[in-house]
């Protein structure tokens, strides 16, 4: 396994998440999350467009691969800036309940699309209210119904975590 994944693998395990991704939906949510651990600070090397389900890496395509080893070499390790980070940011990967968000995956999208907005300027920032209407827009238009609620709390967390 080379390296990267192996790095992959130890995030994945810091953050409690299992994750086979023998389905469609598992590998659409390690995207997600490699998208969010790299949006906050840790580099992974992969770039992101956006796409039909938000922020898409084609080299990413065949993320199950990450998955199918389950040894690390011993010498892999995550630096303590990187663990600190991921600490920060771990309340991201549960589903929080007051959004009333169907699955892990539906969360995630949101996250990682607004951010994604925000961050490629997508959106303008001149005021909180314009903002939420632009991505309530744009995400509309890939017939993604996320409510005005959802998208402000998704945008708190981003915040709250220090992501945006």
């Amino acid at each position: 396994m080379d390296r990267q994944n192996q790095i992959i693998r130890l995030i994945l395990k810091r953050l409690g998440i299992i994750n086979s991704g023998k389905d469609i939906l598992e590998r659409m949510i390690l995207r997600k999350i490699i998208y969010l651990v790299q949006s906050a600070g840790l580099r992974l090397g992969y770039y992101f467009s956006w796409y039909l389900n938000g922020p898409y890496c084609k080299d990413l395509l065949y993320v199950d691969d990450i998955l199918q080893q389950h040894d690390c070499d011993e010498d892999v390790i995550i630096d303590e800036q990187s663990l600190n980070i991921l600490e920060r940011i771990k309340s991201l990967f549960e589903v929080p309940a007051e959004c009333k968000f169907d699955d892990l995956y539906s969360w995630l999208e949101l996250l990682s699309s607004v951010h994604f907005l925000i961050n490629k300027r997508q959106v303008s920032s001149l005021n909180h209210n314009t903002t939420i209407n632009e991505i309530l827009i744009i995400l509309d238009r890939y017939e993604k119904k996320y409510t005005i609620e959802q998208v402000e709390f998704a945008l708190e967390e981003l915040k709250n975590t220090k992501i945006l």
